[in-house]
């Protein structure tokens, strides 16, 4: 299991790095725009974690993880509307 999630962490990390690689060599786009694709990948990875996490917790505390997972899309949300704005600005 170690070994799957590590593969699977390494096989997102070089994808989103690469997405973020791009959108960052754009030279038209501001700093507080390119903060907030920062922001966005570091969240993303945050995401993969966490629900990672939660699929751990669901096997021995199924309640637990549902509570878990709603209280994830709702920071989700928060987060998103939260970048939209920077995006605005």
């Amino acid at each position: 299991m170690d070994k799957e999630l590590a593969a699977a962490f390494d096989k997102f990390l070089k994808k989103e790095l690469l997405h973020l690689s791009k959108s960052l060599s754009d030279k038209e786009l501001s700093g507080h725009i390119k903060s907030a694709s920062i922001l966005e990948m570091k969240f993303k990875i945050f995401g993969l974690c966490f629900t990672k996490l939660n699929d751990e917790i669901c096997t021995f505390m199924p309640d637990c993880g549902v509570l878990y997972n709603n209280m994830f899309q709702n920071l989700k949300s928060i987060f998103n509307e939260s970048v939209k704005l920077i995006r605005i600005l």
